[in-house]
């Protein structure tokens, strides 16, 4: 499985390589990313809160006797369903908040390119349900195959649109393209989910077809994923931020800041999912310590840190040589590789406080401490928020990798005090 999901983040990598050679920095590019963000906020990151607390709530009634399988597709989907449809509803808000310095031309495109987000949205989200059933079966399959399967979809079918695609002359053609490609690249996620669910272990059919007395819990269902997604948006509330800032800079920022955080998101993921799968569940077993020695796995994360640190400094080095060699091709213009770098300089020379925060992180969250993790988040987006606004005009674009590097380096610290406290006073 983690092999499947290293896949999907080098997928997800090539997909931004694809795009920034044929669009680069541009008002399309700007348009799409500002249209695709949320509803991929929550069909990529949140899908695994939403199926992690599903999952357990099968685990129980399956113990219990309580909420069944059928119940539980309806309660998910219905669920998505309602969030789909106030998305749909709330975009003239969505654009107020989220883009706020485009221009008044490009806001009609955007409006009709959100909706496409969020239908994209949609049919992802209907296999979350769906995905916790497998799970809770043990069947991780198609939940691991997904963000391969659905970077690879968008490229192709990119190419195709290309290809075989409309006039040049129509507006915000490339922005089309884009939406169109994420929309269409969820469908393969929704055949690969139903044949998987189609073929699932029939033990529970029994169970399946009792239909539960009440739905009363029906809201407390629906109030823990509603909890768990404001906890998410906290989580990715910076990113928000920072392209809601860069809607007032020049054209193509939105796009350079993005290219910028897939590169420094694809680096910390590869870096830290192993800590993630193996190191964290195996440190809270064996603890810091054994025998007054460091324990093994406690090494191996402290090594995997020093190893970020050192990436990051390197990188931050030669940001610009970096992007230049890693996009600077095709449409992806000098004016590109220095907007992008700008920002780059600053996220990569945090790749450590990036790694002890995501390493942190996972050790409260499997420690049950998500209360305390919300708190820190929300800090992080306060400051991130108040730092972007001081900083935004004397500094320009380059505040929005300042703002990041702080904002990270104070949630690192935090979160690790946090940690060791509990710790040290068997809390955790």
């Amino acid at each position: 499985m983690g092999t499947l999901l290293a896949l999907g983040v080098v997928a997800g990598f090539f997909r931004e390589l694809v795009i920034a050679r044929f669009y680069g920095a541009s008002a399309d590019v700007d348009i799409f990313r500002l249209a695709y963000l949320f509803p991929q906020t929550l069909s990529q990151t949140y899908s695994v809160s939403f199926v992690t607390l599903i999952v357990g709530i099968l685990i129980g009634s399956h113990n219990s006797g309580g909420v069944n399988e059928r119940d539980i597709i309806r309660i998910g989907s219905g669920y998505i369903l309602v969030l789909t449809a106030i998305g749909l509803l709330t975009i003239p808000l969505q654009i107020l908040i989220f883009a706020p310095g485009l221009a008044d031309e490009y806001r009609a495109y955007l409006a009709m390119q959100m909706a496409l987000g969020w239908l994209m949205f949609l049919l992802v989200g209907i296999t979350f349900t769906p995905r916790a059933v497998l799970n809770e079966q043990r069947r991780y399959l198609s939940g691991a195959i997904t963000p391969f399967l659905r970077a690879a979809a968008f490229v192709v079918i990119m190419l195709l649109l290309l290809w075989f695609g409309t006039s040049s002359s129509q507006p915000m053609l490339a922005s089309w393209v884009l939406i169109s490609a994420a929309l269409l690249s969820s469908l393969p996620v929704i055949v690969v989910h139903w044949i998987a669910y189609a073929r699932r272990d029939k033990k529970h059919n029994e169970l399946s077809q009792k239909r539960a007395k009440n739905y009363s819990f029906v809201w407390k269902i629906w109030w823990m994923l509603t909890v768990v997604l404001g906890y998410q948006i906290l989580v990715s509330g910076g990113r928000l931020i920072d392209r809601a800032f860069a809607s007032f800079l020049e054209t193509g920022t939105v796009a350079a800041v993005e290219y910028s955080y897939s590169l420094t998101s694809a680096v910390a993921a590869l870096a830290t999912s192993a800590a993630s799968i193996v190191l964290v569940p195996e440190l809270r077993r064996v603890g810091f310590f054994a025998e007054r020695r460091p324990s093994r796995p406690f090494l191996l994360l402290a090594v995997l840190i020093i190893v970020c640190g050192i990436a990051g400094i390197i990188s931050s080095a030669f940001s610009e040589l970096l992007i230049s060699w890693v996009y600077g091709r095709g449409a992806f213009d000098a004016s590109a590789i220095d907007t992008t770098a700008k920002v780059f300089q600053w996220q990569s020379i945090s790749l450590l406080a990036v790694a002890i925060g995501l390493i942190t992180s996972q050790f409260l969250i499997a420690s049950g401490k998500t209360s305390a993790l919300m708190w820190l988040a929300l800090l992080k987006l306060i400051i991130k928020a108040a730092m972007v606004a001081l900083t935004l005009k004397p500094m320009g674009v380059a505040s929005l990798g300042v703002s990041y590097a702080i904002s990270e380096a104070v949630f690192a610290m935090l979160a690790s005090y946090v940690v060791i406290r509990g710790t040290r006073n068997g809390t955790l």
